[in-house]
This record gives C-alpha cells, structure tokens and sequence, in this order.
C-alpha cells in the first residue's frame, strides 16, 4: 500500500495506525522513501537508509511524520502533496539536465 491509500485510510478512520507511524519512522518506508527506487542515485544518499541529501526533500519527510495526530492529517495530506510535487519537479530538472523532452 503506498501512502496515498494509508493517509486515504487515515482520514476515514481519524488517525494513522502504529504500522502507518512505524513505516514512517525510517526513510526507506516513509511518504519520501517511497520513491527511493526510481530517485536513489540523484536524491538519496548512498545508504539505503539514509535521509535524502535534499535539505528540503528531508523537511517535508520531517513534517510528515510529525503530523501522526487526529489534528495533523490535514497537514499530512498537505505534505505528502508537496513530497509528490517536490518528485515530479526533480524529474523535469533531470529530465531538461539530461536533455530529454518532458513526457518523451
């Protein structure tokens, strides 16, 4: 399950699990970490359990899991939001650094 379904789930039910909250405990599990196979070399450093080298990746992971309360799903629906922009954003800048077109 990835954590679009967990913070869905989350919402409905009025909090995260402990499993939610102990898989975003580590970076290789958590809203950031999801992504780690498809960004590892560019993002990540190169433990597997390290958090990644991008100062702002690695706030918005921090936000996220501090938001594990009733009150905070909203701010972690938000932050897994700007996680997703932050993602899409590093694709288009390898993409144009690579010199391939967006969506080709």
């Amino acid at each position: 399950m990835d954590w679009a379904a967990r913070i869905a789930r989350a919402e409905k039910r009025g909090r995260f699990t402990l499993v939610d909250k102990r898989l975003a405990e580590a970076w290789i599990s958590c809203a950031v970490g999801e992504h780690r196979h498809q960004y590892q070399e560019s993002i990540y450093s190169l433990q597997e359990t390290a958090a990644p080298e991008s100062a702002a990746l690695t706030h918005l992971g921090q936000i996220f899991y501090a938001a594990d309360d009733p009150d905070g799903l909203a701010e972690a629906r938000k932050r897994y939001d700007d996680i997703q922009r932050w993602f899409k954003r590093a694709e288009r800048r390898a993409a144009r650094r690579d010199g391939r077109r967006e969506g080709a």
